[in-house]
């Protein structure tokens, strides 16, 4: 992986960051959330909020497909060896959801 590759990589993290803190800061008079305020939400929060949502999301698939991996070619690792941890560490994740609710 070249240097080139990596900020990408990078530029394209940084700017599901910004993002979400744009999405933060126009949602934050919003906190503490109660039914009333929730209630009264206007279009510009409600799609504050979901750029929040969406793009947090796209950062841990980001994460997890591609940085992840970038992580483990600059340090040598083969990833095929790593798939079983981590689809078991996933499974974990979602019992544990998955009971709590």
């Amino acid at each position: 992986m070249n240097k080139a590759e990596i900020q990408s990589i990078q530029k394209i993290a940084d700017q599901h960051v910004l993002r979400i803190n744009q999405a933060l800061d126009n949602i934050k008079s919003l906190f503490p959330l109660d039914v009333t305020r929730v209630a009264n939400l206007n279009t510009n929060d409600i799609f504050s909020i979901e750029m929040l949502t969406s793009r947090y999301s796209k950062l841990q698939d980001y994460l997890g497909t591609v940085v992840f991996d970038a992580l483990f070619d600059i340090e040598g690792e083969n990833t095929v060896t790593w798939t079983p941890i981590l689809l078991a560490v996933n499974a974990k994740i979602f019992q544990r959801i998955n009971k709590d609710n």
